[in-house]
């Protein structure tokens, strides 16, 4: 029917007059170079550490393989979901040879890149020069190396490092409490304070961390998880709905509390993950999410929503005709509209 588009707002090479084979043939082109760099990106880092200056934080970075460079994206809301502005370019360099792969930042906050370091274009099949990849790495200022090993830190010091300005540090601490909460070490001490940490912080991405951190030690009552669909960020309900189906489920109790979100929370991230659970739901109870949610036009024009709810009732629309067209008189979305009709005319 229809593929969800880019998020991007725009492309890195001259889309409307050059195609993309062309800049194999006679370089990059100057609206190209201007523009990105070329079609073919590997790698992509949200940066979230502390060494780069902070207008760096929670931009995106992509390398760009025929650009030579890095490319650099600005995510900004826009309707249901987000968007991605194009920002000047983070670094590119004259050498011929480089390629570059990926990058993700450490403990010091400074970003490696990795560079394939090949003067082939990116579809070099011959085997070539296997062994002559470099790394790179990128800071600013100062750093401050990783003095510890966080597998041998104290629970307790591994709990508050949620709440460290280097997302570094949470996201390998909750590695090592889980591993731990894995292998059996009693954390009701560690997961008390975490508790407290949600409760007590105003920050909506340190109590995301604790939420992650208390759900990877030990797991999340249901009711405490509806609980926070509840809570006013839009982001700690939208994690409450993923964490109450992580398990691939939906039970009787979370979908009644879906549905009254779809019908009442019509914040653009919560109708997203609404919308992307019907694909979880059995045939016959899709109808009873899907209906609030085509009911609403509020993103009636949104690229992403229109088709996430078309996906997730696609299969039952081929199932049951009656309830297809009763959920077609009281749709408001005219995408959804259209392909509902379509599958009933033509059978698929």
């Amino acid at each position: 029917y229809e593929l969800i588009p880019q998020t991007a707002d725009h492309y890195h090479w001259d889309q409307g007059n050059e195609h993309w084979a062309e800049l194999k043939k006679n370089g990059i082109t100057l609206p190209t170079d201007v523009a990105g760099g070329g079609h073919a990106h590997c790698g992509m880092m949200i940066y979230g550490a502390d060494n780069w200056p902070e207008e760096y934080r929670g931009q995106v970075f992509t390398m760009n393989l025929h650009g030579r460079r890095i490319n650099r994206d600005i995510l900004r809301r826009q309707g249901a979901g987000y968007v991605g502005h194009h920002a000047k370019d983070l670094m590119r360099t004259n050498d011929l040879w480089f390629r570059g792969t990926d990058l993700g930042y450490g403990p010091d906050g400074g970003v490696f890149v990795l560079d394939w370091s090949d003067i082939g274009e990116c579809h070099e099949n011959d085997g070539i020069h296997r062994a002559s990849g470099r790394i790179f790495k990128i800071t600013y200022g100062k750093t401050k190396p990783l003095t510890k090993d966080l597998a041998k830190v104290n629970s307790l010091v591994l709990a508050n490092l949620q709440t460290h300005s280097n997302e570094w540090y949470a996201r390998m601490a909750r590695r090592v409490l889980q591993e731990r909460a894995v292998a059996g070490e009693v954390l009701g001490q560690v997961r008390e304070h975490l508790f407290r940490l949600y409760s007590d912080i105003e920050s909506v991405s340190h109590r995301l961390r604790a939420m992650w951190a208390l759900h990877v030690t030990g797991g999340l009552e249901e009711e405490w998880l509806i609980k926070q669909s509840h809570d006013e960020s839009e982001h700690i309900r939208v994690w409450s709905i993923k964490l109450l189906t992580d398990d691939g489920q939906v039970s009787g109790r979370a979908l009644a509390r879906f549905v009254e979100m779809a019908e009442l929370d019509l914040a653009g991230l919560v109708q997203l993950h609404l919308a992307s659970t019907l694909r979880l739901l059995p045939l016959d109870k899709r109808w009873i999410l899907a209906s609030p949610l085509v009911s609403n036009k509020r993103y009636a024009d949104d690229p992403v929503l229109p088709l996430m709810i078309w996906y997730g009732i696609n299969p039952a629309v081929g199932v049951d005709r009656a309830k297809a067209i009763q959920l077609l008189a009281k749709c408001k979305i005219s995408k959804v509209r259209q392909f509902i009709s379509r599958r009933l005319a033509g059978g698929r």
